[in-house]
């Protein structure tokens, strides 16, 4: 009888050491998988910001038929939301939120973002910026400034690398929503084996004994 109900217990403890090594691979999977995730939108979140400043100083000194107000001023609500963007996502890299702070966070900056980038793709330049004007009275023709057209190019070429980062910044918070309920399932199942682990491995000593 004794051997029995040694041998049981060593079953039991070999059970419940064996769900200890399964859900802790899983809880750290998410946990590395979120951590990759944020670490995406902060380098992602830090290019955009570098590539609208050079953008801005570029539109702020050139030269063209009209001034690019419209566009400045999307560039700016843009850089607005890759600050929150980066703060967030480097205090996901170094500390634990809470999976269901995280997720709301996550939403609200993925809905921000995409907002931002809407306004932010229709305010690209157009034929408008380099247009030949027309002084009245008289319809004496403007021409477009010298380099407009080189400028309003170089312009769109980082406004459309800006915006596809910045739908890649969106994406990686749907990302890093859409995973948190699959991390959030595997953690009662952690935290078990974690309080029995202990308790099964002290069982099997005194058998042992």
């Amino acid at each position: 009888m004794a051997e029995t109900t040694s041998l049981l217990a060593d079953v039991d403890s070999t059970s419940l050491l064996s769900q200890t090594a399964e859900s802790k691979p899983a809880s750290q999977y998410f946990k590395g998988i979120r951590k990759l995730l944020s670490i995406i939108a902060v380098v992602s979140s830090i290019i955009s910001i570098g590539l609208l400043v050079s953008n801005l100083i570029i539109i702020g000194n050139a030269q063209f038929s009209w001034n690019p107000w419209w566009t400045q001023q999307k560039s700016k609500q843009l850089i607005f939301v890759m600050i929150p963007s980066i703060v967030f996502s480097a205090l996901n890299i170094f500390v634990t939120i809470p999976i269901l702070l995280s997720m709301v966070v996550d939403g609200v900056l993925a809905g921000y973002v995409i907002a931002r980038v809407v306004g932010f793709i229709e305010s690209f330049p157009d034929s408008s910026w380099c247009q030949t004007r027309y002084n009245y009275p008289g319809r004496t023709p403007i021409p477009p400034p010298a380099g407009c057209g080189h400028w309003k190019l170089v312009s769109t070429v980082l406004m459309g690398i800006t915006a596809g980062f910045s739908i890649l910044i969106a994406y990686v918070y749907c990302l890093h929503c859409s995973i948190a309920p699959s991390e959030l399932g595997s953690l009662p199942n952690q935290v078990v084996a974690e309080a029995v682990g202990p308790v099964a491995t002290n069982r099997r000593d005194l058998h042992s004994n």
